[in-house]
């Protein structure tokens, strides 16, 4: 059976949602990626700038709670949701 890696629900777990990774500061998601041991400094580059310019699909509250909500579900709870294979799939897709 495939683990949830540590770092990945970690990253979730601070930031749920476009919107709250959009206003997290570049130099807290660094500090996160450097204490996970990150090293890619041009990668990291290319995420800052990937983060700065990634738009919402939708503008609807209700579907961006639900979506936050379900994060926040699966990655405290991953097998408990039932979801673990899903979010193994969100998660692998992400990074």
């Amino acid at each position: 059976m495939t683990c949830i890696r540590p770092e990945r629900a970690l990253f979730f777990s601070c930031w749920p949602s476009l919107q709250q990774l959009k206003q997290a500061t570049p130099s807290s998601i660094r500090k996160f990626y450097k204490a996970q041991g990150y090293r890619g400094e041009d990668k990291l580059e290319q995420l800052m700038v990937n983060i700065k310019k990634a738009q919402p699909l939708t503008q609807d509250g209700a579907v961006l709670l639900a979506g936050t909500m379900k994060v926040q579900a699966l990655v405290t709870h991953p097998r408990k949701t039932g979801a673990h294979r899903a979010l193994l799939q969100l998660l692998d897709s992400s990074f």
